[in-house]
């Protein structure tokens, strides 16, 4: 099964250096996978697999990338699927980045000048990072809840009629 978000595309939501060494693009690529199985359990099977499957449909377009709506005569703006993918990979890229698993077990990349970042602090940014993928997944969330009828959306079958959807009850993991 393919990403719902490119390694490009995490780059540059999480405004990350490129960075193309092999072992960097695996562990972005695991964080990915990783993000997108948090995804599925705030969004459900059904709308997940349904997000999916027509990930590049145009009239999925909007709910990809973030776009603005009206509810009540006040202005949103939703971040997109992409968006929401790409923080909860964060949250998990942030554990795996600064360690090298080779034959003699984990090792810390400690540089010359380097100094390693403490566990605690790790798990700090990890947890904000799933309350800000969350934050933005509520968003997600009034949009299609408010999705006009008339727009050239309407064909979206992403609607929160989906039976196993989590709508504003989320469920917070941490690590």
């Amino acid at each position: 099964m393919s990403n719902l978000i490119t390694v490009e595309e995490f780059n540059l939501y999480e405004k990350l250096p490129f960075d193309n060494r092999a072992d960097i693009i695996k562990k972005i690529e695991k964080a990915i996978e990783g993000g997108q199985m948090d995804f599925q359990k705030v969004a459900g099977n059904n709308l997940y697999f349904d997000i999916h499957a027509n990930r590049n449909a145009p009239e999925f377009t909007y709910l990809m990338v973030g776009s603005n709506f009206i509810v009540d005569n006040i202005q949103y703006t939703h971040p997109g699927v992409k968006r929401v993918v790409s923080k909860f990979a964060y949250s998990r890229y942030v554990y795996d980045i600064n360690t090298n698993h080779t034959a003699f077990g984990m090792q810390e990349r400690i540089g010359e000048n380097s100094q390693a970042v403490h566990y605690a602090k790790l798990k700090e940014i990890s947890r904000q990072a799933q309350v800000d993928a969350n934050d933005m997944w509520e968003l997600v969330e009034l949009y299609l809840k408010y999705l006009p009828e008339d727009t050239e959306t309407k064909n979206i079958t992403t609607r929160p009629q989906h039976k196993d959807a989590v709508f504003g009850n989320f469920k917070y993991r941490i690590l």
